[in-house]
């Protein structure tokens, strides 16, 4: 039988693959700091959706993150946070699971504290809600719509949009 870590990290990478549209707007972001607090913390989330991130909506809008998230290749980057974690038996429902991948991803990249929970939350979530959908192919139909969700709760890439302040065209 698998491991867990064995198990979860093509949909590690998938989570990552789901954050290149978000990278790649084109649309030039306001320089408008992030806001006040989303809501509860990650564990909060439970084995729904994102429980929302402590940096509230509009978290990458800033000068520093929106020309940092210019040239960052979240494909490349969250993985580096993620797989270690993983391969060292955390799993993506455990409650410090986004505080490590966030820290991990401000440290790699420079984003602020803010911005870099906005991609954590979204790529626990995914993981929580679309191992079965993302396993064998994270660019597949049933992976995407997983990752869009059937309801609030469930949307993973709506809610990294709301946090962040990134639009991303990957729902629809």
């Amino acid at each position: 039988m698998p491991t867990p870590q064995a198990v979860l990290m093509p949909l590690v990478l998938a989570a990552a693959a789901g954050l290149v549209a978000c990278s790649s707007s084109s649309e030039t972001p306001s320089p408008a700091g992030a806001g006040g607090s989303a809501g509860a913390d990650a564990a909060a989330a439970g084995a729904g959706g994102m429980a929302g991130s402590d940096a509230g909506a509009e978290a990458c809008l800033g000068s520093s993150d929106a020309t940092l998230l210019a040239s960052l290749d979240p494909e490349v980057e969250l993985p580096k946070c993620v797989k270690p974690l993983i391969t060292g038996g955390k799993l993506p429902r455990d409650p410090d699971f986004v505080a490590l991948v966030s820290a991990c991803v401000s440290q790699n990249t420079g984003l602020s504290a803010a911005c870099a929970g906005c991609y954590a939350e979204f790529a626990a979530c995914s993981a929580r809600q679309c191992l079965a959908e993302c396993i064998a192919d994270p660019k597949a139909s049933a992976c995407v719509q997983c990752r869009c969700g059937v309801s609030a709760a469930t949307d993973c890439i709506s809610a990294l949009e709301a946090c962040s302040g990134r639009p991303d065209d990957t729902c629809g």
